[in-house]
């Protein structure tokens, strides 16, 4: 064997040693990442019990791990080598953390270095039930209020609000009358127009007519709030009771 050879041939053992090493390596992490998952789920299912402990995450996380029929020998200890004390079966946000750890054997020696240390972990949230004063409060009751209103509607359909406009002929006006009997009056903001073609615009529920549709004394720009934030307003004289 020349010198070259002698020099060569240990390096590039070293090198197909490493990469054999590295595959095996991720198989191992693979198989255990797969367990850990595994073993998060089945304990986040029986987190309300509130008993779950690191022992019992081992014992489950061992279950999956034998179920693949997989070598472990490269972790030191095998199998017995992996260790969930680290793990939070529940912590304060109901969360189950399954930290698992394990030290890898390496393919030769190293001074100083007697292994490769490795953590993985998997999180689910823990499924503790529900409080039934929380989840079956009842709803605060809506209630409903316009733009520049000073009352509340206990129904979205009141008639102070869901006005139904039509138009009547000016010539009219004396005999004309709301569902209340009350005669209308101009309009403060439009009131004072010209009259187009002889047609007016009125609400049954009013008391003003209009000179066009497009007066903002006919229009309702409705907002639906909790009642606790009606405070500012007024009870409807209709709905409101």
């Amino acid at each position: 064997m020349t010198a070259e050879a002698a020099v060569i041939l240990p390096f590039v053992l070293f090198v197909l040693l490493s990469m054999m090493y590295f595959t095996e390596a991720l198989r191992i992490q693979r198989q255990i990442q797969d367990a850990a998952v595994q073993t998060s789920l089945h304990m986040s299912q029986y987190a309300y019990k509130g008993d779950l402990t690191q022992i019992y995450a081992y014992g489950k996380l061992k279950d999956y791990i034998n179920k693949s029929n997989q070598d472990f020998s490269m972790i030191k200890g095998g199998a017995a080598g992996i260790s969930c004390l680290l793990s939070d079966t529940l912590d304060d946000a109901d969360r189950v953390d399954l930290v698992v750890s394990y030290t890898l054997r390496l393919p030769y020696n190293v001074i100083g270095l007697p292994g490769i240390p490795v953590v993985q972990r998997a999180c689910t949230r823990g499924w503790t039930g529900y409080e039934p004063d929380i989840c079956e409060k009842e709803e605060e009751q809506i209630v409903y209020v316009t733009e520049h209103g000073t009352v509340y509607h206990k129904t979205s359909d009141c008639s102070h609000i869901d006005l139904t406009v039509r138009s009547a002929d000016y010539k009219d006006l004396s005999s004309l009358r709301n569902t209340e009997g009350q005669k209308f009056s101009a309009c403060e903001k439009c009131g004072s127009r010209m009259v187009l073609k002889g047609r007016i615009f009125i609400t049954n529920t009013g008391n003003c007519y209009h000179t066009t549709s497009g007066c903002s004394g006919l229009k309702r720009g409705v907002l639906a709030i909790p009642i606790s934030q009606a405070e500012d307003y007024r009870p409807c004289s209709r709905c409101g009771g």
